[in-house]
C-alpha cells in the first residue's frame, strides 16, 4: 500500500462532525503521534467554516492539514442503473461560492431521510429510536447519520458494535434489512456536477474506494472510472491506496489509474469505531504529486 515509517500522509478520515468520533483536535494529535507530515479530513458533504482558521494553529514546517470533503453523488450505468458514489475533494478554495452552494444543498432533505430511517427499524421491531434522542447523543456532529444510529443500537445491545449496525440494518452494504435510500430524501449531485464544482474551486476531485462499489462488475467499474476522468480531465485522481485494499486490488488499480489516466491518492478512511481503525502513514510522495496537479489547475 506504499506506506512508510513515518513521515508520511493519509487523505481521507472523518471527524465527529460528521460520522467519526474524534474531533479535530485529537485526529491531529494522532497524526502527528504516528507521525505523519500530512492529514486531510475528508467529513461527509461537509466543510466546517471554522477549519481554515484550525488550519493556521494546527500547521507547521512539519505538518499540515489539508482541505478536504468526502461528498456523495449519484452515477448513472451505461445499463441505466443509477448508484450512489463517493468524491473526495482535496485542496480546493472554500470560498468559491459555487461550492459552498452545493455543500449547502446535502442539507435539505436530510432530516426527513434519517427519520425514514428511523422508522423502518420500528416497523421491523428492531429499535426504537428517535431523532431527539439522536441528536443528543450526538451534539457534536453536524447531522446524525447511518454511523451514530448504528452506534446507538450497539449501546443498546441491538448489535455487538456499530459496524454490525451497519453491515446489518441501515448501511447501503451488507443485508440492508432497514437500509433507505438517501437520494429518495436529499437530492444528490451527479458525478458530474460534483467533480465540475471541485474543479472550479481549483481542487482534486478524487474517486474513492473504487471497490467499495460492489454492485459494479470489473467492466462497470472501469466504466465508472472512464466516465469519471471524461468529466475530471487531466485534474482527476482515484483512491488506489486504501486501508482494506489487498496486494491483488491495489496492484490492480496502480494498472488502472495509468490506464486512464487517473493520479493515485491515499485514504485510511477513519471513523475511529474500531480498535483496528487507524491513521495510516502513506508515501508523502503521493501527496507531492496531487499538489503538483493541484498548482497545474490554478495557472490553468
Amino acid at each position: 500500500m506504499r506506506l512508510v515509517q513515518s513521515g508520511g500522509c493519509d487523505l481521507h478520515c472523518h471527524s465527529v462532525r460528521s460520522d467519526g468520533k474524534r474531533k479535530l483536535e485529537e485526529l491531529v494529535a494522532m497524526a502527528k503521534e504516528r507521525g505523519l507530515r500530512a492529514l486531510a479530513i475528508t467529513d461527509h458533504n461537509l466543510f466546517d467554516t471554522e477549519f481554515e482558521q484550525e488550519k493556521k494553529k494546527w500547521n507547521s514546517d512539519s505538518f499540515k492539514l489539508v482541505n478536504g470533503v468526502e461528498f456523495t453523488a449519484t452515477y448513472t450505468t451505461r445499463d441505466g442503473r443509477i448508484i450512489e458514489t463517493h468524491i473526495v475533494a482535496l485542496m480546493f478554495d472554500s470560498s468559491n461560492s459555487a461550492f459552498i452552494r452545493l455543500l449547502d444543498q446535502y442539507s435539505s432533505g436530510r432530516y426527513n431521510y434519517i427519520n425514514a430511517i428511523l422508522a423502518s427499524l420500528r416497523e421491523k421491531q428492531v429499535v426504537d429510536i428517535s431523532y431527539e434522542e439522536l441528536r443528543n447523543r450526538f451534539p457534536d456532529t453536524w447531522a446524525p447519520g447511518k454511523v451514530h444510529i448504528a452506534q446507538l443500537m450497539a449501546e443498546r445491545g441491538v448489535v455487538s458494535n456499530v459496524y454490525e449496525g451497519l453491515d446489518i440494518y441501515v448501511g447501503n452494504l451488507g443485508e440492508k434489512r432497514c437500509w433507505v435510500p438517501q437520494a429518495d430524501y436529499v437530492k444528490l449531485p451527479t458525478v458530474k456536477e460534483v467533480v465540475q464544482l471541485i474543479k472550479e474551486a481549483h481542487g482534486i476531485p478524487v474517486l474513492a474506494h473504487p471497490f467499495y462499489y460492489n454492485s459494479l462488475d470489473l467492466t462497470e467499474l472501469e466504466e465508472l472510472m472512464e466516465d469519471f476522468k471524461e468529466i475530471a480531465g487531466e485534474y482527476g485522481a482515484m483512491e488506489v491506496y486504501y486501508k482494506n485494499y489487498t496486494d491483488e486490488q491495489t496492484k490492480l488499480l496502480e494498472q488502472l489509474s495509468v490506464k486512464y489516466g487517473l493520479v493515485p491518492s491515499c485514504g485510511g478512511d477513519f471513523h475511529g469505531f474500531s480498535e483496528t481503525d487507524q491513521l495510516y502513514n502513506f508515501d508523502y510522495e503521493i501527496l507531492e504529486n496531487l499538489e503538483k496537479l493541484q498548482a497545474r489547475s490554478m495557472v490553468g
